[in-house]
């Protein structure tokens, strides 16, 4: 979760890591330590530069030889070891402790069933310690140790409480919690002597810790339980999910059974932005489950899978051709598909194809069947790959012994096409059957297939003792996941297209997709489901009336008004079986009305009209349903918000609601694939249901939201309006998306700094960060906060714009100029060795090559600035004036404030900057070169402020030089400099750098150019000495041992003392 939050995590625990380097992100913003508990000072490395430490290390064990050694110890001692080496991190906000309802109930006073335990209930160490309640006792020993520790140094502290936590598992193996529950499943032998279990689902404990360091107002403890239940209620539910387990018996009948001994607070909790998991959702999830889907990548089948992903199911997916990404992309693309979705390639007609998929699963979706409507050859292309291909499934099924049920997905069209047509009044449910024989004659080989194949199915799992479902739905109409249209959708979009009707008595059985992918898993998951479910959601003959009022423009539609070419509704299909299992369908008519929200996020969204919006949509842009879903960012206004989009999230942040301390909104800025953007907002409420489908950069299709005006200086784009998120918004992936990464609005430095006033809105500019500075305090529109100054140096898109392409991929580190980088040191300064500096008149630059060899740390590598100098401050207590050297007039009173030794007043605002000394050598000799904040920055990465704040330097003393410095040395510039006044003046000359630049190319092209230093001795002239004679007569290691800074400085004593004698 703190991956999906982009935060970079570091962690504590060698133990198992392959799980953790495989998370989204971790490649990018995970980094892992070892750490020992009982060992102190082992966190001071992996705590050092957080702003917030996790603490979840301690030991679970129920059962110990050793309580002190083995558990009290390394959870006391080890939770004072993490908060002293967390002590010592200035960056660090808070800490957040996991305990345990373990240190809440076991006190003086046990709950009894009419209390509510809540924050202000502690367990009694001495109680556990009597008792023998080990794991109990280090868990209240740890955190009362945390606190008192927490109090004493002036650490924020939050504790996190959680009670028995279950859910999915990450590691590969089982922890302690899970093997005792696992245990009391498999032998009904519970883990608590009374029976009861504070159970809380472990997505909801991770969320809490998050929560507790991102909410401010957090504090104290926070117990977190989702539901407390007695075991006997876990095993009725385990007995009706697995009932040969034979010791679950004695649950079924109410039997051992005790009442509700107490409940726990969720009051704290929730306030803080917990939503509890029902546990309920965990006994109804299909993690640890593996099921079989057929026909993976149709309409249907494509829901299925995702469905049962997000209901945690390994699912196995069958498709005719694993080297055609049409049928595999937007299966790999769902969610949870990298984790637990694994395609085979299955022919229907091949005897034992499907052997190896079903292995090992515990249900079979047979969606896999021929849909078409017109066939040259109906035997061959549809009724023995129906009924072949069914039996095929069934027979490879019937091989595996871990098999509980399967699900066939038949049709309504093995229902309706009988001896008895259905008649105005009729009332059609599962009784009803197609006969093969009144289909053939029809030419409906289609409805042939279908009744053929269920009979083929029902007849094998009556012989082979299979339990089997069969699933009958409707005209399937809704969202498509898969990237082409299917039969039923192209017939649906040319009626929609042409005004010609699919059947010919214009009724249209419809039934939404996401019910339809419902039905097949509740199916499933109800032990009492059997026989067979006709799943439809409306029997209408008035779709044209609704894509009229729709899309009014569609001119064949006039001949459905006023019920023109439209029969009355001759009969209707029974829900109730299919309502009896679970299914709550979607009502056609809530599509009528574009504004309208009635519709609730059941069964994965809005209404079947998205489908019909969809079809619509796709019809009128030529059947290409990759061009767009309805329409685009500049076809939305107040009144037409039924657009589904599809779009990239460019940008996403959190933002405070003004007037409403503690409310963060989640801001986005939404762009489509013409390039236009947008606005979007999600209330908090809704931010942890909608974040992780949000993430910046990715692209989505959004339906179901409201669009609303926005302020123009509130405003981040041009569009006036804002997409506001809904609780039942539909956000589905859009791995087909062809609009760009990123588009900017760039502009050049002259016209913003020529700006007369400020403009709303957001636009992009190219440049280096050539300073940051500290947080600055400012108050706006009576709103007070910081904010941090950066100054931008031109990269020069604009001003020169032939060399723009080169400068800008050339130079991986440059300081400013008004010079492109190559230009400057390759065609505008020449070119000197070391020991030539000397000759340079005063004030010219110059460039050298070399290789940073040294630095001096006696001269330190940053100091306090003056904001408008640059130049040094110093504390007005500090301040002595040299002419009559005493202290100032102001004395002592202001020795908090500070004094620019340049501008000779006392500065309201300061600045960490650079100024470093080094030791550069070349060929020819040795020199130390000045540079300050520009440069530096330019070299490290890193502004001079960031690395006091992460090495903990408060004031100019601390001049520990941090490794982000020390590594410069072996590294080779090029660097711009020059000779002033004052370093003309010295024997051993300190030069200033003015630019430089670490790009290979430059390099090679500037050394390329250089005559070498063994020809200096034909050159010599009165201010430099030949290399080469200096070294003649000694052996390589005696020159070798003279490159150091005093051998080159004998050097350049040298040189000037032979000019100064002749």
């Amino acid at each position: 979760m703190l991956l999906i939050e982009e935060y970079s995590y570091v962690a504590a625990d060698p133990k198992k890591t392959e799980h953790l380097v495989a998370l989204d992100g971790a490649k990018e913003r995970l980094t892992l330590f070892e750490a020992t508990l009982t060992e102190e000072g082992s966190f001071d490395a992996a705590i050092d530069g957080c702003v917030c430490v996790f603490h979840t290390a301690s030991p679970v064990l129920l059962s110990v030889d050793d309580p002190h050694a083995q558990l009290v110890d390394p959870a006391v001692k080890g939770t004072l070891s993490v908060l002293k080496s967390a002590a010592k991190v200035p960056s660090l906000k808070r800490v957040v402790l996991t305990s345990s309802m373990a240190a809440v109930v076991f006190g003086a006073k046990l709950p009894e069933p009419s209390d509510v335990v809540d924050e202000t209930w502690f367990s009694d160490p001495v109680l556990c310690e009597q008792k023998k309640l080990w794991y109990m006792l280090s868990k209240t020993l740890a955190e009362d140790a945390a606190v008192k520790f927490s109090r004493e140094n002036g650490l924020e502290l939050v504790a996190i409480n959680p009670g028995y936590v279950i859910g999915p598992i990450l590691q590969p193996t089982l922890n302690m919690t899970s093997e005792g529950f696992m245990r009391m499943i498999e032998t009904g032998q519970g883990v608590f002597a009374d029976g009861i279990y504070r159970l809380v689902d472990v997505r909801d404990v991770a969320m809490a810790h998050i929560l507790a360091f991102e909410n401010p107002e957090a504090n104290g403890r926070y117990c977190v339980v989702g539901k407390v239940i007695h075991s006997s209620d876990i095993m009725k539910i385990v007995a009706k999910l697995y009932p040969t387990l034979g010791h679950s018996k004695g649950y079924t009948d109410g039997k051992d059974a005790e009442p509700q001994f107490y409940s726990v607070s969720r009051v704290k909790a929730e306030g803080l932005g917990v939503e509890f998991t029902p546990v309920e959702h965990q006994t109804m999830s299909g993690e640890g489950k593996v099921v079989c889907v057929t026909g993976a990548s149709g309409f249907i089948a494509s829901w299925l899978v995702k469905l049962l992903l997000a209901r945690g199911y390994s699912v196995v997916a069958t498709v005719r051709s694993l080297g055609d990404p049409k049928k595999t992309e937007h299966l790999l693309a769902l969610d949870g598909a990298k984790e637990r979705l694994s395609l085979f390639e299955a022919n229907l007609i091949e005897d034992g194809s499907f052997d190896s998929a079903v292995k090992g699963c515990v249900c079979v979706f047979h969606t896999a069947s021929p849909v078409q409507f017109i066939v040259d050859d109906p035997q061959a292309q549809l009724i023995d790959p129906a009924v072949k291909g069914t039996l095929n499934v069934l027979n490879s099924a019937s091989k595996v012994p871990s098999l509980r049920r399967v699900v066939l997905t038949s049709s309504m069209a093995s229902v309706l096409f009988g001896a008895k047509v259905p008649v105005f009044g009729d009332v059609v449910d599962e009784t009803w059957f197609s006969d093969p024989t009144v289909c053939q004659k029809r030419n409906s080989w289609y409805c042939v297939s279908k009744t053929m194949a269920e009979d083929a199915a029902v007849k094998f799992s009556q012989e082979n003792d299979m339990d089997l479902v069969v699933i009958n739905p409707g005209f399937v109409i809704g969202p498509i996941l898969q990237p082409t249209l299917n039969n039923t959708s192209k017939r649906f979009m040319n009626f929609i297209k042409t005004g010609e009707d699919v059947f010919s008595d214009r009724v249209y059985i419809l039934v939404d997709v996401r019910d339809v992918a419902i039905a097949h898993i509740l199916a499933f998951e109800k032990p009492e489901a059997n026989g067979r479910y006709c799943v439809v959601g409306n029997v209408s003959s008035e779709i044209m009336k609704i894509v009229e009022k729709l899309y009014p423009t569609i001119d064949h539609s006039r001949r459905y008004k006023d019920s023109k070419g439209v029969e009355s509704l001759i009969y209707s299909v029974s829900r109730v079986k299919t309502e009896g299992l679970g299914v709550e369908f979607t009502p056609l008519e809530v599509g009528t009305c574009a504004g309208e929200e009635s519709v609730g996020p059941r069964n994965g969204g809005s209404g079947a009209w998205v489908g019909l919006d969809y079809l619509i949509s796709v019809a009128r842009l030529g059947g290409q349903p990759a061009l767009g879903c309805g329409g685009y960012i500049n076809d939305l206004s107040a009144v037409k918000d039924n657009i589904k989009l599809r779009v990239r999230i460019v940008r996403s942040w959190m933002q405070d609601v003004y007037g409403k301390q503690g409310i963060k909104n989640m801001e986005l800025v939404l762009m489509d694939e013409q390039s236009a953007k947008m606005q979007a907002t999600v209330r908090m409420a809704l931010v942890n249901g909608f974040k992780h489908k949000l993430e910046e950069g990715s692209a989505v299709t959004l339906s179901r939201y409201s669009l609303g005006d926005i302020q123009p200086k509130y405003r981040m784009v041009n569009k006036p309006l804002r997409l506001s998120f809904l609780s039942n918004t539909i956000i589905e992936p859009c791995p087909d998306f062809t609009g760009s990464i990123y588009v900017f609005d760039f502009r050049a430095f002259k016209t913003i700094t020529d700006l007369q006033q400020e403009e709303d809105g957001q636009f992009d500019v190219i440049g280096h960060v050539v300073a940051c500075d500290d947080l600055d305090n400012y108050d706006k529109n009576g709103r007070s906060g910081k904010k941090k100054p950066l100054t931008l140096a031109d990269a020069e898109l604009f001003a020169d714009k032939d060399q723009a392409k080169s400068d800008n991929t050339a130079s991986r580190i440059s300081t400013q100029s008004r010079h492109s980088t190559r230009d400057e040191f390759l065609n505008k300064l020449q070119f000197k060795n070391i020991v030539e500096l000397l000759d340079v008149d005063q004030g010219k630059a110059s460039v050298i090559v070399g290789t940073v060899i040294a630095i001096h740390e006696e001269e330190g590598w940053w100091y306090l600035g003056c904001r408008k100098c640059n130049k040094k401050v110093v504390k007005e207590s500090q301040f002595v004036d040299l002419e009559t050297e005493t202290k100032n007039k102001f004395g002592y009173q202001t020795a908090n404030e500070w004094r620019c030794t340049k501008c000779d007043v006392i500065v309201t605002g300061i600045k960490t900057e650079y100024r470093l000394q080094l030791r550069v050598q070349d060929e020819s000799g040795t020199i130390s070169l000045s540079l300050f904040n520009d440069e530096v920055q330019a070299m490290v990465g890193r502004s001079a402020y960031q690395l006091c704040d992460k090495y903990g330097c408060k004031n100019a003393e601390d001049q520990n030089f941090p490794k982000e410095i020390t590594n410069l040395v072996g590294k080779r510039y090029a660097f711009k400099v020059a000779i002033d006044e004052v370093n003309a003046k010295k024997l051993l000359p300190v030069f200033t750098v003015l630019r430089l630049t670490d790009d290979s190319d430059i390099l090679n092209s500037i050394v390329s150019t250089v005559t070498p230093v063994k020809d200096l001795e034909s050159q010599t002239d009165e201010n430099t000495t030949p290399v080469e004679n200096q070294n003649s007569g000694k052996r390589a290691s005696d020159v070798e041992r003279e490159t150091d800074g005093s051998s080159i400085k004998r050097q350049l004593l040298d040189i000037k003392m032979e000019k100064a004698a002749k």
